[in-house]
């Protein structure tokens, strides 16, 4: 599991601290990465 829910799970379980930031950072870039998607489509409509 990726992204910010396996961030929160991973620190629920007892993950290592620089573990539970680089999901989370990786969950981070996904979810900034869509919404830039979805604004540069939405200007050339």
């Amino acid at each position: 599991m990726g992204g910010i829910a396996g961030a929160v799970r991973g620190a629920a379980d007892g993950m290592g601290l620089l573990e539970v930031l680089g999901v989370l950072a990786i969950g981070v870039f996904g979810v900034l990465l869509t919404v830039r998607c979805v604004v540069n489509y939405s200007k050339e409509q």
